[in-house]
């Protein structure tokens, strides 16, 4: 069960209880294990702080990748992992493969930096015999796209993180006033707001509601599915059903008091509501001696009630013979001795007030994932990178491509293909064969 939507202890411990039995021999396991109130278990809290703290992780990780694709360096670490490479010799100038790369990757990615400089060391991808040759020049071409998507990678996981702030904030600050019954002229207040009460003032489909803040009164519009609120309160519509109002006259027009038989006040007016049908509720008219007794019915076929109906009797004290025994569909108005009984079929609104302090924060978390997301499909980031070796004459090309699917490969491949044709292009042909003098001569 759910302790925030619980009145109290006591009603939490018997909604506990009620539902391990219903899970037989396996109840109490599972609620050892704390299945029935995960947000109360250590365990689930620890994971959750876990989720949050992974969450932080990666975001920081995404904002770093943001930056460094906003502004590249050739110099920029390389990924771990994730790397598509080709190594390939092209028989062609340096200077001739910077400029094919420098236009192809400025075709595909958004920032494209280049640095060259003479050979220090042994090349990435270049063989021992190109050692120490004086001639040799280096070149690192660095180029990135999709800032926004690595941006919007960051925002998905810090929604996660407002959403389960939000939660922490409402289980600690939060709370919920449930079941509050009311018919027609009933209020009620909320112990958990001071100085706010609500009055029903009229209950249907949609219920009219006034609430009472300090000298300020406000009219709401309450239905099932339509919340009303009142300063940070939520209102909420969860049930309803049939009710009666009840109150007796003397011949001198005066008020007789009335009181229920179990709990409530004494009033000059009872409002009865049925939870359930063929529930009994009984009244007590202690001036006069007389007990009335009320079942609710859904339908009574047989007595030619096809709706709701009201049994309305009673009774003087000792006496098991009804004073009067009638059902009641509409308003009506009885006589017993010199006292007027009126009975008002009516309807109560059963809701809930709602203080949900983090439901703001869980809606920003919930809103910026989607905004994260959509950003991340729109521009997927993207890195690659070309290590040149070589020489007036020919260069060693290692080319790699740092995409988020599965058309990495064809992105390496497609770059791949220009500097292969460059290779082509620039490697000489064998010249053609002279012909042989003495079969010219024959």
């Amino acid at each position: 069960p759910d302790s925030f939507a619980v009145t109290g202890p006591a009603e939490y411990a018997r909604l506990l209880a009620e539902l391990t039995l219903a899970y037989g021999a396996l109840g109490p396991i599972l609620q050892s294990l704390g299945f029935f109130d995960l947000g109360q278990t250590p365990w689930f809290r620890v994971l959750l702080a876990l989720l949050a703290l992974h969450c932080l992780v990666r975001m920081a990780d995404q904002v770093t990748l943001w930056r460094r694709l906003r502004r590249p360096t050739p110099d920029a670490p390389l990924p771990a992992s994730g790397l598509a490479v080709d190594e390939l010799p092209v028989a062609a100038p340096l200077a001739t493969v910077i400029t094919l790369l420098q236009a192809e990757l400025g075709s595909r990615f958004a920032h494209v930096v280049t640095s060259q400089s003479p050979l220090d060391g042994a090349p990435q991808g270049a063989g021992d015999d190109v050692a120490g040759d004086s001639d040799l020049q280096t070149a690192t071409i660095h180029a990135t796209r999709g800032a926004l998507g690595a941006l919007g990678n960051a925002l998905s996981y810090l929604g996660p993180v407002l959403v389960l702030l939000g939660l922490v904030v409402t289980q600690y600050l939060g709370w919920r006033e449930a079941n509050l019954d009311l018919a027609p002229g009933q209020q009620v207040g909320l112990a958990q707001y001071p100085g706010v009460t609500i009055t029903a003032m009229d209950v249907g489909d949609t219920s009219q509601l006034s609430v009472t803040r300090g000298s300020r009164v406000q009219a709401l519009t309450l239905a099932a599915g339509r919340p009303a609120h009142t300063g940070p309160v939520g209102l909420f519509q969860t049930g309803g059903g049939a009710a009666l109002q009840v109150s007796v006259q003397s011949r001198a027009g005066r008020p007789v008091p009335l009181r229920p038989l179990v709990g409530g006040a004494q009033a000059d007016e009872q409002k009865i509501l049925f939870q359930q049908a063929q529930e009994e509720i009984s009244l007590a008219v202690p001036l006069r001696s007389v007990v009335l007794r009320f079942v609710y019915f859904t339908e009574l076929p047989g007595q030619g009630f096809d709706g709701p109906v009201i049994l309305a009797q009673a009774f003087q004290v000792g006496d098991d013979t009804p004073l009067f025994s009638e059902f009641i569909t509409h308003a009506g108005s009885f006589t017993i001795g010199d006292d007027t009984y009126t009975f008002t079929p009516t309807r109560y609104v059963q809701i809930d007030a709602v203080y949900d302090p983090g439901l703001w924060l869980v809606l920003l978390g919930g809103l910026v994932t989607l905004i994260g997301l959509i950003m991340f499909a729109g521009r997927a980031p993207a890195r690659a990178w070309a290590w040149l070796v070589g020489r007036d004459d020919e260069t060693a090309a290692t080319l790699a491509v740092l995409g988020s699917g599965p058309t990495t490969r064809q992105e390496l491949a497609a770059l791949v293909d220009p500097v292969a044709g460059l290779a082509a292009l620039h490697t000489p042909t064998a010249p053609a064969a002279e012909p042989d003098p003495a079969e010219a001569a024959s």
